[in-house]
């Protein structure tokens, strides 16, 4: 199996820390050298940083930083679990991601996940309450541009 780095968004959030743990936990093959945690303040940093992962303090939005850091540290794997409803910090990883692959010559990924925030109603959701059995996706397709994931899920 090919070794990969993997950058994790929200890392310090509840569905990117426990991608993180998971990683560590389930699949021995991935080291805690392959694991990147992107975070937002030194806060996030100390606490994840006991964890024996590297932690980069990093603005998603900067998108030549965001290349920078990918490229020095070869980062081909991306999950984005960082909010889901901003395409300004899904897009620079996306193109950062690309350079990776050009300048690499070697596959990358880009996963996307949502949070609970993607269905709220001040996110734009036109219902309060949810059930497993609700048409989601096709609610989410009837919105066409005017819902905020819609904007990340496109050219994603």
């Amino acid at each position: 199996m090919m070794s990969r780095n993997i950058l994790i968004t929200g890392a310090a959030g509840y569905i990117g820390g426990f991608i993180v743990a998971n990683l560590l936990s389930k699949h021995p093959e991935t080291t805690k050298q392959q694991v990147f945690a992107a975070v937002r303040t030194d806060e996030q940093a100390k606490a994840l940083s006991t964890l024996g992962i590297n932690v980069l303090k990093l603005d998603l939005s900067d998108e030549q930083a965001v290349v920078n850091e990918m490229s020095s540290h070869k980062i081909s794997v991306i999950v984005h679990a960082a909010n889901s409803i901003n395409p300004e910090l899904a897009l620079p990883l996306i193109n950062a991601l690309a350079k990776q692959k050009e300048s690499a010559g070697k596959p990358t990924h880009f996963i996307h996940t949502s949070g609970l925030s993607a269905f709220y109603a001040n996110s734009g959701w036109p219902r309060t309450v949810n059930k497993d059995t609700d048409a989601v996706f096709e609610t989410e397709k009837g919105f066409a541009d005017s819902y905020p994931i819609r904007k990340v899920s496109q050219p994603v």
